[in-house]
Protein backbone atom coordinates (compact mmCIF):
# COMPACT_ATOMS: atom_id res chain seq x y z
CA UNK A 1 0.00 0.00 0.00
CA UNK A 2 2.72 2.21 1.04
CA UNK A 3 4.75 1.30 -1.77
CA UNK A 4 1.67 1.89 -4.09
CA UNK A 5 1.39 5.39 -3.07
CA UNK A 6 4.88 6.63 -3.06
CA UNK A 7 4.90 5.17 -6.95
CA UNK A 8 1.51 7.21 -7.70
CA UNK A 9 2.91 10.47 -5.59
CA UNK A 10 -0.69 12.16 -5.13
CA UNK A 11 -3.69 9.83 -5.72
CA UNK A 12 -7.15 9.08 -4.45
CA UNK A 13 -8.11 5.94 -3.03
CA UNK A 14 -9.41 4.44 -6.41
CA UNK A 15 -5.70 4.94 -8.04
CA UNK A 16 -4.20 3.36 -4.58
CA UNK A 17 -6.70 0.80 -5.24
CA UNK A 18 -5.88 -0.10 -9.23
CA UNK A 19 -2.22 0.38 -8.30
CA UNK A 20 -2.14 -1.99 -5.25
CA UNK A 21 -4.26 -4.65 -6.51
CA UNK A 22 -5.65 -4.55 -3.47
CA UNK A 23 -9.57 -3.72 -2.69
CA UNK A 24 -10.96 -0.55 -2.14
CA UNK A 25 -12.79 -1.48 1.27
CA UNK A 26 -9.87 -2.29 2.42
CA UNK A 27 -7.56 -0.03 1.30
CA UNK A 28 -9.57 2.66 3.88
CA UNK A 29 -8.26 1.13 6.99
CA UNK A 30 -4.84 0.49 5.28
CA UNK A 31 -4.61 4.03 4.57
CA UNK A 32 -5.84 4.91 7.85
CA UNK A 33 -3.47 2.53 9.51
CA UNK A 34 -0.28 4.15 7.43
CA UNK A 35 -1.46 7.62 8.42
CA UNK A 36 -1.70 7.25 12.21
CA UNK A 37 1.89 6.15 11.52
CA UNK A 38 3.01 9.25 9.97
CA UNK A 39 4.12 7.05 6.69
CA UNK A 40 1.19 8.90 4.71
CA UNK A 41 -0.58 12.78 4.66
CA UNK A 42 -3.68 13.12 3.08
CA UNK A 43 -4.82 16.66 1.21
CA UNK A 44 -8.25 17.81 0.14
CA UNK A 45 -8.87 19.38 -3.46
CA UNK A 46 -12.59 19.42 -3.35
CA UNK A 47 -14.64 17.10 -2.08
CA UNK A 48 -12.06 14.46 -3.13
CA UNK A 49 -9.27 12.70 -0.41
CA UNK A 50 -5.48 12.64 -1.69
CA UNK A 51 -2.95 10.54 -0.23
CA UNK A 52 0.70 10.56 -0.44
CA UNK A 53 3.55 9.19 1.06
CA UNK A 54 6.10 10.48 3.22
CA UNK A 55 9.49 10.38 2.64
CA UNK A 56 10.96 6.41 3.09
CA UNK A 57 12.98 7.98 5.58
CA UNK A 58 9.72 7.93 7.62
CA UNK A 59 9.81 4.38 8.33
CA UNK A 60 13.35 4.13 9.90
CA UNK A 61 12.47 7.07 12.09
CA UNK A 62 8.91 4.88 13.04
CA UNK A 63 11.07 1.89 13.60
CA UNK A 64 13.60 3.94 15.53
CA UNK A 65 10.56 4.99 18.07
CA UNK A 66 9.25 1.49 18.34
CA UNK A 67 12.44 0.40 19.34
CA UNK A 68 12.36 2.64 22.02
CA UNK A 69 9.40 2.22 23.07
CA UNK A 70 10.58 -1.47 23.60
CA UNK A 71 13.58 -0.85 25.28
CA UNK A 72 11.82 1.15 27.64
CA UNK A 73 8.77 -1.37 27.95
CA UNK A 74 11.77 -4.54 28.25
CA UNK A 75 12.46 -4.49 32.00
CA UNK A 76 8.64 -4.52 32.86
CA UNK A 77 7.88 -7.37 30.42
CA UNK A 78 10.61 -9.73 31.12
CA UNK A 79 9.90 -8.98 35.00
CA UNK A 80 6.40 -10.51 34.21
CA UNK A 81 8.18 -13.31 32.28
CA UNK A 82 10.14 -14.44 35.54
CA UNK A 83 6.70 -14.26 37.58
CA UNK A 84 5.06 -16.48 35.00
CA UNK A 85 7.81 -18.63 35.05
CA UNK A 86 8.77 -19.28 38.26
CA UNK A 87 4.93 -20.36 39.22
CA UNK A 88 5.20 -23.49 40.40
CA UNK A 89 3.86 -26.56 37.43
CA UNK A 90 2.41 -29.98 38.85
CA UNK A 91 2.15 -32.46 36.12
CA UNK A 92 0.92 -35.60 35.90
CA UNK A 93 2.88 -39.08 34.52
CA UNK A 94 1.52 -42.25 34.50
CA UNK A 95 2.75 -45.89 33.63
CA UNK A 96 6.41 -46.69 31.78
CA UNK A 97 6.06 -44.08 29.05
CA UNK A 98 5.33 -40.96 32.16
CA UNK A 99 8.44 -41.78 34.21
CA UNK A 100 10.32 -41.76 30.87
CA UNK A 101 8.89 -38.38 30.14
CA UNK A 102 9.92 -37.47 33.54
CA UNK A 103 13.41 -38.62 32.92
CA UNK A 104 13.39 -37.26 29.04
CA UNK A 105 12.66 -33.63 30.87
CA UNK A 106 15.63 -33.24 33.22
CA UNK A 107 17.85 -33.27 29.91
CA UNK A 108 16.14 -29.86 29.14
CA UNK A 109 18.99 -28.22 31.08
CA UNK A 110 22.29 -28.76 29.55
CA UNK A 111 25.57 -28.16 31.66
CA UNK A 112 23.23 -28.22 35.25
CA UNK A 113 23.18 -30.50 37.61
CA UNK A 114 20.98 -32.82 38.82
CA UNK A 115 20.09 -34.39 42.59
CA UNK A 116 18.28 -37.61 43.03
CA UNK A 117 17.29 -39.69 46.23
CA UNK A 118 16.31 -42.96 44.46
CA UNK A 119 17.25 -46.72 44.85
CA UNK A 120 18.86 -48.66 41.82
CA UNK A 121 16.72 -50.81 41.63
CA UNK A 122 13.70 -48.31 40.55
CA UNK A 123 15.66 -47.54 37.36
CA UNK A 124 15.61 -51.05 36.58
CA UNK A 125 11.90 -51.26 37.52
CA UNK A 126 10.52 -50.20 34.32
CA UNK A 127 13.10 -50.14 31.48
CA UNK A 128 16.60 -50.90 32.09
CA UNK A 129 17.79 -50.89 28.02
CA UNK A 130 16.50 -46.95 28.15
CA UNK A 131 17.79 -45.98 30.98
CA UNK A 132 20.95 -47.76 30.40
CA UNK A 133 21.00 -47.02 26.52
CA UNK A 134 19.18 -43.53 25.94
CA UNK A 135 19.04 -41.57 29.23
CA UNK A 136 22.21 -42.01 30.23
CA UNK A 137 24.24 -41.52 27.09
CA UNK A 138 21.85 -38.22 26.53
CA UNK A 139 22.59 -36.83 29.95
CA UNK A 140 26.52 -37.25 29.69
CA UNK A 141 26.36 -35.60 26.20
CA UNK A 142 24.62 -32.78 27.51
CA UNK A 143 27.30 -32.59 30.29
CA UNK A 144 24.26 -32.85 32.82
CA UNK A 145 26.36 -33.73 36.14
CA UNK A 146 24.02 -36.24 38.66
CA UNK A 147 24.67 -36.20 42.38
CA UNK A 148 22.80 -39.31 43.73
CA UNK A 149 21.99 -40.80 47.23
CA UNK A 150 20.44 -44.19 46.79
CA UNK A 151 20.45 -47.19 48.78
CA UNK A 152 23.17 -49.75 49.78
CA UNK A 153 22.27 -52.27 47.05
CA UNK A 154 23.99 -54.65 45.55
CA UNK A 155 22.68 -53.19 42.34
CA UNK A 156 23.43 -49.40 43.54
CA UNK A 157 27.40 -50.54 43.66
CA UNK A 158 27.03 -51.54 39.85
CA UNK A 159 25.88 -48.13 38.84
CA UNK A 160 28.48 -46.22 41.42
CA UNK A 161 31.17 -48.60 39.56
CA UNK A 162 30.15 -46.45 36.39
CA UNK A 163 30.24 -43.08 38.13
CA UNK A 164 32.90 -41.78 36.35
CA UNK A 165 31.81 -42.51 32.98
CA UNK A 166 28.63 -41.44 33.83
CA UNK A 167 28.72 -38.20 34.92
CA UNK A 168 27.67 -39.70 38.57
CA UNK A 169 29.26 -39.32 42.15
CA UNK A 170 26.32 -41.46 44.03
CA UNK A 171 26.47 -41.66 48.08
CA UNK A 172 25.40 -44.78 49.50
CA UNK A 173 23.23 -45.01 52.37
CA UNK A 174 22.04 -48.33 54.99
CA UNK A 175 19.49 -49.94 53.13
CA UNK A 176 17.46 -50.30 56.17
CA UNK A 177 17.64 -46.30 56.50
CA UNK A 178 14.71 -45.89 54.56
CA UNK A 179 12.59 -48.09 51.93
CA UNK A 180 11.57 -45.99 48.86
CA UNK A 181 10.00 -47.39 45.92
CA UNK A 182 10.28 -43.84 44.19
CA UNK A 183 12.72 -41.53 42.55
CA UNK A 184 12.99 -37.68 43.41
CA UNK A 185 14.96 -35.80 40.31
CA UNK A 186 15.60 -31.81 41.39
CA UNK A 187 16.57 -29.69 38.28
CA UNK A 188 17.04 -26.27 37.88
CA UNK A 189 16.99 -24.07 35.17
CA UNK A 190 19.04 -21.37 37.51
CA UNK A 191 20.60 -22.55 40.33
CA UNK A 192 18.87 -19.70 42.59
CA UNK A 193 16.00 -21.35 42.12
Amino acid sequence: MYVAALELGEANVQRISAKSGVKRTTVYGMLTFLKERGLLSETKKGAKTYYYAENPKAIEEHIDEQKQALKKLLPELLSVANLIERKLVIRYYDGVEGIKEVYKDTLKYPDRELLAWATAEVADSFDRDFFDWYYVPKRVEKKIWARVIASDTPRAWEYRGMDRNSLRTMKLTASDAYSFDAEINLTAEEKSR
